[in-house]
Formats: C-alpha cells, sequence, structure tokens
C-alpha cells in the first residue's frame, strides 16, 4: 500500500459536499449511475474551508486490491479499471487530478480527509437531475427550508433534514483549484531518513560544539508526548528524543561510534585542552548516566587526571 497526501494550492478554495436525497427517490442502481440520472431533487449542503488535506491510499498487493475492490460494486479488477477508463488503480484514482493547471475537480470517493479549518460559510442549494422539473422559485424555496430545518431555532442540524424526508447519500470534496500531490514515505523509509538526519547533525555538532558533545544533551522544548500521567514535567533531551525514535541500543551504538576518545575544547572559563569524552560528557546537565559510563568504559584510562592536555 501507498499513500498520497493532497492539499491545494490556494486558500478558501476546498468546497465539503454533503449531498441529501429524498428517501422514496433512492434506488440501488444509484451507486453506479452518475447523480445528474438520478431521480428528484438533490440537496446540496456545502462548507467551505479556507484550507484542508486528504491522504488517498492506492493498493498494491493482491490482498489490498480485493479489499479495495470489496465493497465497490465491480465484479473485478478489469471491470473497474473499465468503468474509469484507466489502466492501473493509481491512474483511475490521481491520474485526472490537476496538478498543472488552475483547474476545479472533485477528489474520488477514496480521498479521506485528515484535517480542515477555518470554516468560510455554508450554503443550502438544490442540484437538479435528469428529468427534474423545478422552477428557481422552487429550487430556492426548498433549500431555504432545508437550511431553515438545518440551522433554525432548535437547532436539528441532521435530525432536522432528515424531519423533512431527506436522507444523507454521500459526501464530497470539490477543490477550485491545481493540487499538490506528493507521495508519502512509508514509515520505514521515514524511519531510515530521520536516523540519517541524526547521525549527519550528530556529526557536525561534534565538530562546532565539542564542549556540548554535540548538543546531544541539549533540552527540546517539545515535552509534551514524553510525560505521563499525573507524573511531573521532565527535561527530555535531543537524545531522549531519538532513544523513543530508533531505540536506545542503536543510538548508544551510533554515538559510541561517532564521538571520538578525546575532545579538543574549552569550558566556560577555561583554557582550550584535549579532555576525554568522558569529562566532557559529564559536566554537562541532562547527561545521561549510561553515556557517560559507556564513554568512561570505551576509554578507563580517561580517569587519570594527567590525560588533559592544555593547549
Amino acid at each position: 500500500m501507498k499513500s498520497y497526501h493532497i492539499e491545494p494550492t490556494y486558500k478558501k478554495s476546498v468546497c465539503e459536499v454533503e449531498l441529501w436525497r429524498k428517501r422514496e427517490d433512492i434506488q440501488e442502481s444509484d451507486s453506479t449511475t452518475w447523480r445528474y440520472n438520478w431521480n428528484g431533487p438533490i440537496l446540496r449542503k456545502e462548507s467551505w474551508w479556507r484550507w484542508a488535506e486528504w491522504t488517498i491510499d492506492i493498493p498494491e498487493t493482491e490482498e489490498e486490491i480485493e479489499a479495495f475492490l470489496s465493497y465497490k460494486p465491480f465484479e473485478n479488477l478489469e471491470a473497474y479499471l473499465d468503468h474509469h477508463g484507466g489502466e492501473t488503480i493509481e491512474e483511475c484514482l490521481i491520474g485526472s487530478l490537476p496538478v498543472d493547471d488552475d483547474d476545479s475537480c472533485c477528489l474520488p470517493d477514496e480521498a479521506e480527509m485528515i484535517s480542515c479549518w477555518d470554516g468560510q460559510g455554508e450554503e443550502f442549494k438544490i442540484e437538479l437531475t435528469r428529468d427534474l422539473e423545478l422552477s428557481e422559485e422552487d429550487r430556492e424555496q426548498m433549500a431555504l427550508e432545508a437550511e431553515e430545518a438545518y440551522n433554525g431555532e432548535d437547532g436539528l442540524y441532521e435530525e432536522g433534514l432528515e424531519n423533512l424526508g431527506w436522507e444523507h447519500c454521500e459526501t464530497i470534496y470539490e477543490v477550485y483549484c491545481k493540487l499538490k500531490i506528493e507521495l508519502e514515505e512509508m514509515e520505514e523509509e521515514k524511519l531510515v531518513r530521520l536516523f540519517n538526519e541524526f547521525q549527519s547533525m550528530l556529526r557536525s555538532d561534534l565538530k562546532s560544539f565539542p564542549e556540548k558533545l554535540g548538543n546531544i544533551f541539549e533540552a527540546i522544548l517539545d515535552t509534551e508526548s514524553y510525560e505521563e500521567e499525573n507524573e511531573p514535567k521532565k527535561v527530555v533531551t535531543r537524545y531522549d528524543d531519538a532513544v523513543k525514535k530508533f531505540g536506545e541500543e542503536k543510538v548508544l551504538k551510533t554515538l559510541l561510534d561517532e564521538i571520538p576518545t578525546t575532545l579538543t575544547c574549552a569550558f566556560e572559563g577555561e583554557v582550550t585542552a584535549i579532555y576525554p569524552a568522558f569529562v566532557v560528557a559529564a559536566q554537562l546537565p541532562n547527561a545521561n548516566t549510561s553515556i557517560i559510563y559507556s564513554l568512561l568504559r570505551e576509554n578507563p584510562d580517561a580517569c587519570n587526571p594527567s590525560l588533559v592536555q592544555y593547549t
């Protein structure tokens, strides 16, 4: 399974549309029929958003494709592809979405909204179908009745529409600009990238900040996710963050591989000297004792004060 992340390129271009129909008009065959060919009027409840994001999952394995088709009215994959005019599921779901031109589109049913914010207002409309004959005045009156039932003094919302005989049939997303579509990283790929970034930053910071052991015990700001219920806040360092992401064994091995046995640095108020890494770690606030001990084991002679060389 792979996933695509989708977002608009302009603000205030997202319309979430709830489609409602009269119960007596709904037929079983409607799921495979363009809604213009449905019976009766369609109530559109439009909610406009300043911004929104979606994901679309693309099945790849036989099991994933089978699960994907299990809730669709097609006998097999060939029938699905033929109906949507594509050679692959990915082409059917992603291929027709605008990424180069400022064009409007309706996202496929498989698009799952993951966030939206700052509502820009609601509007109720009646959408015509092929055999429906309603004057513009009648459509406006029907939409007004629905809006009053939804937003009226009683605040019945969906129940108000249901009391008028409407039934929710689906929600679609219309976007009135070109889209930004990016393939999301798999979790394993993301961890590899984050670890490589951690390792690269550690190497760079060890050169720039040897007296701080590459800032590995620097406190970070985001501590909320590390708090236990009913426990006081605790200091969370870059080391703690790395252990949470990659595991203690892997992080410890990386530190021992990257940190040299001695470091040339100057502490505050001191002259520049060559110190054992164990000594540098021991004088840092928030230092992890297991790291200090491991550095000492790597260089047991570090306890000898004569090894400190002044430059």
